[in-house]
């Protein structure tokens, strides 16, 4: 695919969180900063529900299109969380 194609196509933004590996999606989002609220106010509900549990955590915010088949193609990663230990708090 090419910048000419990619810029006539209508992009979406996906919020990817890991929790100890397992992935949760969320989107599509019209605008960058609707997944970015997601993921700063609202990925809580991705968390593991034990309190005091350590958990390993990773979250990306992806830039998608959808391929005429209906499958999501990343172009880009505009938002990386890396990878680390978190801890639930009570």
């Amino acid at each position: 695919m090419t910048l000419d194609t990619r810029a006539e196509e209508s992009t979406y933004f996906f919020v990817k969180i890991w929790i100890n590996k397992t992935a949760n999606t969320y989107g599509p989002y019209l605008q960058l900063s609707q997944a970015v609220d997601i993921l700063l106010n609202h990925s809580k509900i991705a968390l593991p529900k034990k309190q005091n549990k350590r958990f390993s955590y990773k979250a990306e915010i992806q830039e998608c299109i959808q391929a005429e088949d209906g499958t999501w193609n990343k172009v880009d990663t505009p938002i990386i969380e890396n990878n680390c230990i978190l801890r639930n708090q009570p």
